[in-house]
C-alpha cells in the first residue's frame, strides 16, 4: 500500500510556501476556494514582527485496496507585491496585473483592488486568485517575460506562491461519502460532509502560529509540522465505480428523480459502496452546492441523509418480530379477503388485489399488506414499537459520515398516534427512514439477528503506525434462529415471486418496495411512488447487502419488483464478480460448510 506516496508534495509545497513568506513576510494557505474574503486578503504591516500560521499537509484517504481517493496536489496563489509598484503608476500598474490575472485564470479580481485602491498606503500584498494549476501559472510567467521585453513593467508586481491544495484525482467519484474541504477563513481549513468532515481534526492535523521577523535575515528557523493522520476506508474502489455507473444508467433508463444504492458486509458492517445521485466534483465543489443542493434543497448524500417512507422493503422487520415474540409461524395461515379493517380505516392491498389463504411466505410473496396489518395485531402495539426501536428504526444508526439525519416513529403515547398507525406502520408507512437506516436494520435478518454498526473507517494510519477500526455489534433485536428463518422466507419468497431475482449458482434473500410518497398537506401522491429493493447473499453466509432507492421512476411500472430489483441483480453480480466470490455449491466444497 503506497501510502507515502505524497510526500514529495508536502516537502515541496512547504518550502516554497516558506520561501513566499520570507520574502514577502506573509504566507498564506487558502485550499478550494471559489472567493476571498476581503477581511483576509488584505495584509497592513506590524511594526518589525509578522504572525505566520503553519498549516501541515492534510492527511490522505484512501480505499481498502490503498487506492487514493484524496490527496494533496501542489497549487499557486496568485498575488500583487505592492511595494515594488512605484508610487506614480500606482492605480495603472494595480490594474493591469488584475486584467492580466483575470484574463488567464478567470478569476474575477475586480472587486479585490477596490480597498487597496482607496486605501494603498496601508497595504503591502493583495491575493488576487488561488489553487491557480501550473498551466496557467506558465501562462502567467510567459505573459510576464512578454511584457518586460516589451518593456512594459505592469507585472513586475506579480507574486506565485505555491502550496498544497485538497485533490481528489478520481474526480467526482465517491464524492458523497468523501465530503470535500473548504476555509472559514484563510488559515483554516475545514472538512465538509462525509469523511472529511467527521474526520477533520484527524486528517487536518496540527496548526501552530509563531511570530517571525519581518525581515528575513532575522528569521533563524521555522517549525516543520508533521502531516495530519491518513485514512483507510472501508470502500472498495472497483465496487464504488461499478455502482455509480450501475445506478447512472437505471436513473436514466426509469426517468427517476435520484438514485441511491448501498453495499454493505452484513457480518462486519463496512460499507463497500455508497451513491446516491447528483454526484458533484469536490475538486470544484463551490461551483455546484450552492445552485445544484443548497438552493433546491439536495442532500449532500441522500444515503444518510435523505428521509423518505419505505413501504414494503420494512415489512421482513414486522414479520421478524412476530415470529421471534411466537405471534405468527412460517406456517400460520391468512385468509386475505383484499381489505383489512383496521380502526378509523379499511385497509387494502396494491391493485386493490385479493390472494386468498396464504401462509407467511405468500404474505412476503405477495407483499400482502393486509396481512401485515393483521400480524401486528396479533403482536400488540408494545412489542411492535419496543421491536422496531431495537432494530434501529426512527432512531440514527451512527454511521460514521457527517450529515445523518433522522425522523423518530410516532409512539403509542404520543398524542397523534392511534390503532390504525400500527396497522400502516407495519408495512412502512407513515414511518420515514434514510437508506443507511434500513439496510442497517435489515442487516440483522441476514446476519444471525444482530446489528453491525454501519461504518467507512477501516483504519487511521498516524506517525507510522495503523489502528484499525474493529467491527462492532450495536443490538440484537431477534435471535438467530429467527433471522435465519426470515432470511430463508424471503429466499423462497423471491424466487416465488414471478422469480424477480434469479441469479444462477447464488441463493439470495431480499424484498421490493413500492411505497406511496406523502404529500405536504397530508395524504398521498395518487401518481408518485418510490421503488426499491433491498437484498442479501449468499443466503448460508451473506457476504453482501445491497439496497436500491430509485426516487419517483417514471413510467407505466414505477414498481420495486420492476425498476429497482434488476438493479440490485446487477450490482450483486458486479461484486461476485469483482470479488472472486464462488458460487454456492463450490464455495460449500471448499468450506466444507453446511447451509443455514
Amino acid at each position: 500500500m503506497n501510502i507515502n506516496q505524497n510526500s514529495r508534495f508536502f516537502s515541496m509545497g512547504i518550502a516554497f510556501s516558506l520561501i513566499g513568506a520570507l520574502i514577502f513576510g506573509q504566507m498564506i494557505s487558502i485550499q478550494n476556494r471559489s472567493d476571498v474574503s476581503e477581511m483576509d486578503t488584505y495584509y497592513r504591516e506590524n511594526n518589525d514582527t509578522i504572525t505566520m500560521k503553519i498549516i501541515p499537509e492534510r492527511g490522505s484517504i484512501y480505499d481498502r485496496n490503498g487506492k487514493l481517493l484524496a490527496g494533496s496536489r501542489e497549487v499557486y496563489e496568485v498575488g500583487i507585491d505592492l511595494k515594488t509598484i512605484h508610487e506614480d503608476t500606482w492605480d495603472k500598474e494595480i490594474q493591469a496585473v488584475a486584467r492580466e490575472v483575470k484574463a488567464i485564470t478567470q478569476w474575477n479580481t475586480d472587486s479585490l483592488l477596490k480597498v487597496t485602491i482607496a486605501d494603498k498606503k496601508n497595504y503591502i500584498y493583495v491575493r488576487l486568485a488561488d489553487g491557480i494549476d501550473q498551466v496557467q501559472v506558465d501562462a502567467l510567467v510567459k505573459r510576464k517575460k512578454d511584457l518586460a521585453n516589451e518593456d512594459q513593467p505592469y507585472l513586475r508586481s506579480l507574486v506565485l506562491v505555491p502550496h498544497l491544495q485538497r485533490s481528489y484525482p478520481e474526480g467526482s467519484l465517491a464524492a458523497n461519502p468523501l465530503g470535500y474541504v473548504t476555509f472559514l477563513d484563510s488559515a483554516n481549513p475545514r472538512g465538509v460532509n462525509g469523511v472529511e468532515g467527521r474526520y477533520d481534526i484527524y486528517l487536518a492535523g496540527t496548526a501552530t502560529s509563531i511570530l517571525l521577523p519581518r525581515s528575513p535575515y532575522d528569521i533563524t528557523s521555522v517549525p516543520n509540522l508533521p502531516t495530519g493522520s491518513s485514512l483507510i476506508l472501508t470502500l472498495d474502489r472497483e465496487i464504488q465505480s461499478a455502482v455509480e455507473k450501475i445506478i447512472d444508467k437505471a436513473v436514466a433508463k426509469t426517468g427517476s428523480l435520484s438514485g441511491t444504492a448501498i453495499v454493505m458486509d452484513p457480518r462486519t458492517g463496512e460499507i463497500l459502496a455508497m451513491v446516491s445521485t447528483p454526484r458533484i466534483d469536490p475538486n470544484e465543489y463551490w461551483q455546484r452546492v450552492v445552485p445544484e443542493l443548497l438552493l433546491k434543497k439536495i442532500p449532500w448524500n441522500r444515503a444518510i441523509s435523505q428521509l423518505y417512507e419505505p413501504g414494503s422493503i420494512f415489512k421482513p422487520i414486522t414479520m421478524a418480530l412476530a415470529i421471534e415474540a411466537g405471534a405468527v409461524t412460517r406456517n400460520t395461515v391468512y385468509n386475505d379477503l383484499g381489505f383489512f379493517d383496521a380502526p378509523g380505516k379499511r385497509i387494502a392491498n396494491w391493485a386493490y388485489a385479493a390472494y386468498g389463504k396464504q401462509n407467511m411466505v405468500g404474505c412476503l410473496e405477495h407483499s400482502i399488506n393486509t396481512c401485515l396489518a393483521w400480524i401486528s395485531y396479533q403482536l400488540g402495539d408494545k412489542k411492535f414499537y419496543e421491536g422496531i426501536k431495537a432494530f434501529g428504526v426512527g432512531q440514527l444508526s451512527y454511521v460514521d459520515l457527517d450529515g445523518e439525519d433522522y425522523y423518530p416513529v410516532r409512539q403509542p403515547t404520543d398524542e397523534n398516534w392511534t390503532k390504525l398507525s400500527l396497522a400502516t406502520n407495519a408495512f412502512g408507512q407513515g414511518v420515514a427512514v434514510t437508506p443507511i437506516q434500513m439496510i442497517s436494520a435489515l442487516s440483522a435478518i441476514a446476519n444471525d439477528g444482530k446489528i453491525m454498526a454501519p461504518h467507512i473507517l477501516r483504519a487511521i494510519i498516524d506517525k507510522g503506525r495503523q489502528y484499525n477500526n474493529p467491527p462492532q455489534v450495536v443490538n440484537q433485536p431477534i435471535s438467530a434462529k429467527t433471522a435465519n428463518e426470515v432470511s430463508n422466507m424471503l429466499a423462497e419468497a423471491i424466487a416465488g415471486e414471478a422469480k424477480i431475482i434469479k441469479i444462477d449458482g447464488y441463493r439470495i434473500a431480499g424484498k421490493t418496495g413500492t411505497a406511496e410518497i406523502p404529500m405536504p398537506t397530508g395524504g398521498y401522491y395518487a401518481d408518485k411512488t418510490n421503488a426499491s429493493f433491498v437484498g442479501w447473499g449468499p443466503v448460508d453466509d451473506p457476504r453482501f447487502i445491497i439496497s436500491v432507492w430509485l426516487e419517483q421512476p417514471g413510467g407505466s411500472q414505477p414498481f420495486g419488483s420492476i425498476v429497482a430489483a434488476p438493479v440490485f441483480q446487477e450490482i450483486f453480480e458486479t461484486c461476485v464478480q469483482l470479488t472472486n466470490l464462488p458460487p454456492d455449491a463450490i464455495r460449500k466444497q471448499l468450506l466444507g460448510s453446511t447451509p443455514k
